[in-house]
């Protein structure tokens, strides 16, 4: 049970890190260490670059992607926004 609260909370924290490039640091070392939020960590950062390298079309993708790992839907997540 304890298990389940704790990852919940590193994706919570990994995914407050979306649209932070100061974050990117935080997010590569996650990547690297926790192997429960590796990937989303890694989904966050790819956002975090491209959307700064104004790739708006390949960020928007790995949006969606970071959307689909977390099994939510759009208007829940509070991040539906991002595009608007």
């Amino acid at each position: 049970r304890n298990v389940f609260l704790r990852e919940r909370l590193a994706q919570l924290q990994t995914i407050s890190m979306l649209g932070k490039p100061e974050c990117n640091d935080q997010l590569y070392m996650k990547s690297k260490e926790n192997e429960g939020v590796c990937h989303l960590a890694q989904l966050v950062l790819a956002y975090n670059i491209t959307k700064s390298s104004e790739m708006e079309g390949v960020a928007r993708d790995i949006y969606n992607r970071v959307i689909r790992q977390l099994n939510l839907n759009g208007y829940e997540t509070g991040l539906k926004n991002v595009w608007n």
